[in-house]
């Protein structure tokens, strides 16, 4: 996307907007279940409106002063002074209108936006605003690369000393999480293998190794780490203090897409008032609803969990048994006490409200 702004050329608003959605179409088309996509190019297009609507602002003023000035005439000196402060205060104005939107509400701004019959094709697309648009989305690119970074910050506040934490499968930025709260708090690690993935198994090695590593210092205080079959998280969630899980995708309802196995994680910790915490780059907030597990979901081979070869001596050669390997598990919003993100810990309940911080109210053909 940044090489299609950078090498593009545009005349208009609406052949940039028109660009980009092209591109976005067949990426997300490529790849349907990676939501991830669909809302970088989502952001994508509420930065370029976002911008319209500031030039199309700055626009207006420029008009404006154009009017005051040929009513007023520039014949008299005593009226050419207060020609020149108009004149620096429009100057002025180029660079606040965006700090005039932000003091107000998002979803104040949405009413009015909407209201407002916006034509893309009208406005001459100039290669300053080229510049500030790339600008925005390497400012988007940062935020991504630094997502771990902004997270496990608040570790600290939300694994306390000599507490058992669960996890479930691999995360990266679990493992982040885990990691940094390691150097301030002393607690134990248990981690769901996650079959037929296993991917529970590289979590524990990886953590293992960070543990190996430092245990002659003091940035790593974590006590055990220890591997445990799915079939025991029943067993073993009454002792639990915190269930801290990734995941693939988070809904506007405040749901999530996480691995396939997570659901029955969940179930259990509700069933012992265990609180879930969720930890996800806001990248991975979607605009998108899932209300059961098929909406969002896919299937792997089921040669997974039980080879060809092998499937004869089950007797499941003769068409009566089915095999699902599901990928994914929806989990609903109930479940999770809070999502903690790059810009802070939120609720299930409040995740549509940054929708509108985050995305334009507009329907993309995404």
């Amino acid at each position: 996307l940044r090489h299609v702004l950078t090498k593009g050329r545009f005349d208009t608003w609406g052949e940039l907007l028109e660009s980009i959605q092209f591109i976005g179409e067949k990426l997300v088309r490529a790849r349907p279940l990676e939501l991830v996509i669909g809302n970088i190019v989502k952001r994508l297009l509420f930065i370029i409106r976002r911008e319209h609507r500031y030039f199309m602002k700055l626009q207006r003023k420029r008009e404006k002063f154009a009017a005051n000035k040929s009513g007023s005439g520039v014949g008299g000196g005593g009226k050419f002074q207060p020609l020149k402060k108009h004149m620096k205060e429009i100057v002025l104005s180029q660079k606040d209108i965006r700090e005039e939107d932000e003091t107000l509400n998002p979803s104040i701004l949405d009413i009015f936006h909407s209201r407002e019959e916006l034509n893309y094709d009208a406005g001459k697309f100039e290669s300053k605003t080229k510049s500030v648009i790339i600008n925005e989305l390497n400012l988007l690119i940062e935020e991504i690369e630094n997502t771990y970074q902004s997270i496990e910050e608040y570790s600290v506040e939300h694994i306390h000393s000599n507490e058992i934490v669960l996890t479930y499968g691999y995360s990266k930025t679990v493992l982040h999480f885990l990691k940094h709260a390691a150097k301030y708090r002393s607690f134990e690690v248990f981690i769901c293998e996650s079959a037929p993935s296993l991917h529970g198994q590289s979590m524990a090695d990886d953590l293992i190794q960070h543990v190996n590593t430092h245990k002659n210092d003091k940035n790593c205080n974590i006590q055990s780490v220890t591997l445990i079959a799915d079939s025991c998280i029943f067993a073993i969630m009454s002792r639990v203090n915190k269930v801290i899980i990734g995941t693939h995708a988070v809904f506007a309802n405040g749901g999530l897409l996480s691995h396939s196995g997570t659901h029955g994680l969940a179930l259990a910790a509700q069933f012992h008032s265990v609180p879930m915490v969720v930890v996800t780059g806001l990248y991975k907030l979607s605009t998108l609803y899932a209300y059961d597990q098929d909406t969002f979901n896919e299937h792997d081979v089921p040669s997974n969990l039980i080879p060809f070869e092998k499937q004869s001596e089950f007797h499941l050669n003769g068409g009566n048994v089915s095999v699902q390997n599901p990928v994914f598990d929806y989990i609903k919003p109930e479940f999770v006490e809070i999502f903690l993100t790059n810009a802070g810990g939120h609720a299930p309940s409040y995740m549509y409200r940054l929708l509108s911080e985050y995305y334009d109210t507009t329907e993309d053909r995404l």
